[in-house]
């Protein structure tokens, strides 16, 4: 009988033994993959993971490479320039009729002008007007290269910008006060001045 106590007693206590191992081996597994999970977040946000390489699967040891969005370098033999100041897509080009300046415009709200006489220099600087409230799809000088009209996505309609020189020799650009009003019910897909520089066409 005592035998039978014994052996019942042995084996109920291999049977806890047994059963807190498996709760142990059980918890550390829940803790990896939690370790893991909190990896995996760390590492979708771009940051560096921090759990030991031994507790990382063999898919997360290979880091994923973020390419950086390349700039396109162009070379050619008429290639004078490369005018960088927009932070956004340019949308149009046009030079003055005398062929000092170049206008620029972009969808970050500015049309930059810039002086053709600096194309072959190493810095090129512009001159910024800002388009309120909106941004230029397309730009053109005026026939005297003295202003410049834009025409406004977004509003559907024409703006001009008068040109003047301060005192110090740089440009100031003042907007008239009034767009003219919306008259096209079809997309517009250019814009010009007449000679004369009294009618634009749309």
């Amino acid at each position: 009988m005592m035998e039978v106590a014994a052996l019942v007693a042995l084996t109920l206590l291999l049977g806890a033994l047994v059963i807190l191992v498996a709760i142990a081996v059980g918890k550390r597994k829940e803790e990896i993959r939690e370790e893991i999970e909190q990896a995996a977040e760390l590492t979708a946000d771009g940051s560096a993971a921090k759990v030991p390489a031994s507790k990382k699967p063999k898919q997360e040891k290979l880091r994923v490479r973020k390419d950086k969005a390349s700039q396109h370098t162009f070379s050619h033999q008429l290639l004078a320039a490369s005018l960088k100041s927009h932070s956004a897509n340019v949308t149009c080009l046009d030079f003055s009729s005398n062929g000092k300046y170049l206008a620029s415009c972009a969808d970050d709200r500015t049309v930059r002008i810039w002086s053709t006489k600096d194309f072959l220099e190493r810095e090129h600087k512009c001159l910024r007007a800002n388009v309120d409230l909106d941004h230029a799809t397309l730009v053109r000088f005026s026939p005297d290269s003295r202003a410049f009209i834009t025409w406004l996505a977004n509003g559907d309609t024409i703006r001009i910008f008068k040109m003047t020189k301060k005192e110090d020799g740089t440009m100031n650009f003042k907007a008239a006060p009034e767009d003219f009003p919306l008259k096209h019910k079809a997309p517009i897909l250019n814009i010009g001045i007449a000679e004369t520089g009294t009618s634009e066409t749309s």
